[in-house]
């Protein structure tokens, strides 16, 4: 296994956005396996817990670049931890197993994974894990199309944020809010905490972790303002932030991203050959990292940005120039997905009627509603697939109440019975205890009542014949020169007065 992970470390330089923290890791993987190596049989189970965060530490710097790699580092931890009870590596494997999930598209698999990370984190009172949790189990919501329990879910891991008062916590669950309104067309409401969270990372101490999350928060805001023609400068000034960091980051993909909505808000801002200049350099800028074409993602970023640039050019009327970048584009297009294609067949359209070829502008035109219809008949079929898996996920979800109901019955049993028997244990301890002091308050009774007897055979008895008395229980004749006699008797007169009585009331 360690085998493996190792040659997996080593062959990452090209996936990789942050090399050097990966090969610190494998440095820090190949000293823990060297001196547990050394210890021998010194070495104890828990040494692990190092070897499974170092693996969290792996998984953290592939989450995005080498996503189906993950369940190789995910599954030994996981694993290793379960061995040895390290709660925060079970959920930690947890956690990457989720972001496999993710990849896959497996979204209630994604979400039971988090959920049970979740659990692991509330018995651990981890309440920064906790938030953490919440908002992984949020994105696989988005995914089941279930925005309200993915928005109850946000909010919880805000005011979890807020109680451990955790600013990066605190601006990150305002982010995701946020996207959650903004995808509701709740744009107003969605500017407002995405303007909150920005506010806060900007006024963050640490400002490496901060400039992680404010990209976030000013691409946010930058859409939003670019829906905005009264604030499209708005829109630039924030995208150029937002790039500025991302690029401090290294973080390619994200870049162009920006790039390419930099473009459009110039677009919209009526400065067309500033944004053929910004396409064109986030072009360049993606294919000098990215020479598989064939991939859909890649095909996908690439058609996306020399279509921009041809439209660009057809609203500045260079038509040929226009038509040029269109059929670049097509290629990459076919490659990518249905919606791309049907963009560029829009843009054909376009370019065509402008020029007056009405017979091709009609073709590509009926093209790109073909295509249309069928995304939005596979959008169809993928909210009834949302809405199944959504179903699927509830039965999951209620089996595992069901289960966790009758665990709780069971224990709620066990403790009544140990309840049962606590009491009973003081009951009959307490009643023990009452009967010990009866029994000694008997005891001392009947030793006073003996004394006081003793006591009065010596009164009325020579010693050696009350001795023979209590011994024996009979005593034999004995000569006493002198002895005293005493003589009891008692006058009874009360048969005298009540005759007195009688007769007298004669």
């Amino acid at each position: 296994m360690i085998v493996t992970i190792l040659m997996l470390l080593a062959s990452s330089n090209t996936y990789s956005q942050n090399q050097k923290k990966l090969d610190s890791l494998e440095n820090a993987m190949r000293a823990f396996e060297a001196h547990k190596l050394a210890l021998g049989t010194k070495a104890t189970a828990l040494i692990d817990t190092t070897k499974a965060d170092i693996l969290f530490a792996i998984i953290w710097e592939y989450r995005n670049s080498m996503a189906d790699t993950l369940p190789t580092f995910a599954l030994p931890c996981l694993e290793i931890s379960q061995k040895i009870g390290y709660k925060k590596g079970m959920a930690n494997g947890l956690t990457a197993m989720g972001f496999y999930y993710n990849v896959m598209l497996d979204y209630p698999r994604c979400l039971e994974s988090h959920q049970k990370a979740l659990a692991l984190r509330r018995e651990l009172g981890d309440n920064k894990g906790i938030a953490y949790s919440l908002q992984q189990m949020g994105v696989a919501l988005i995914d089941l199309g279930n925005h309200a329990e993915a928005l109850s879910c946000y909010f919880e891991a805000l005011k979890l944020a807020e109680q451990a008062g955790d600013s990066i916590g605190i601006a990150r669950s305002f982010s995701l809010i946020a996207g959650i309104y903004q995808l509701q067309n709740k744009n107003t409401v969605a500017l407002k905490y995405y303007l909150k969270s920005a506010k806060i990372l900007e006024n963050c101490k640490d400002k490496e972790l901060a400039n992680l999350r404010i990209v976030d928060a000013y691409g946010g805001i930058a859409y939003i303002y670019m829906g905005m023609k009264s604030k499209t400068q708005e829109a630039i000034d924030y995208f150029r932030k937002a790039i500025i960091l991302s690029q401090k980051e290294g973080s390619n993909y994200n870049t162009v991203s920006l790039m390419g909505n930099l473009g459009v808000a110039y677009r919209e801002h009526g400065d067309n050959r500033k944004a053929i200049e910004i396409f064109t350099s986030a072009l360049q800028l993606y294919k000098s990292e990215h020479s598989d074409y064939l991939q859909t993602d890649v095909a996908d970023m690439i058609s996306w940005l020399t279509m921009l640039i041809g439209v660009s050019n057809e609203r500045l009327g260079n038509l040929q120039e226009a038509l040029k970048f269109q059929k670049l584009a097509l290629p990459h297009a076919m490659r990518a997905n249905q919606t791309r294609r049907a963009e560029v067949y829009e843009e054909f359209a376009k370019i065509y009627r402008k020029m007056g070829n009405y017979k091709n502008a009609f073709e590509y035109h009926t093209k790109a509603d073909t295509l249309r219809d069928s995304v939005a008949k596979n959008v169809n079929l993928e909210a009834v697939n949302k809405v199944h898996l959504q179903n699927e996920f509830n039965k999951i979800q209620d089996s595992t109440k069901a289960e966790q109901f009758k665990r709780d019955a069971v224990a709620e049993n066990e403790l009544q019975k140990q309840k049962l028997m606590r009491n009973g244990f003081i009951g009959g301890f307490s009643i023990m205890i009452v009967f010990a002091g009866f029994f000694l308050f008997q005891r001392n009774k009947i030793k006073k009542g003996k004394i006081l007897s003793d006591n009065l055979l010596l009164n009325i008895l020579p010693a050696e014949v009350a001795e023979e008395l209590k011994t024996k229980g009979t005593a034999d004749a004995k000569h006493f020169d002198n002895v005293t006699v005493i003589y009891r008797f008692q006058i009874i007169y009360h048969c005298q007065r009540s005759s007195y009585s009688t007769r007298t009331s004669e």
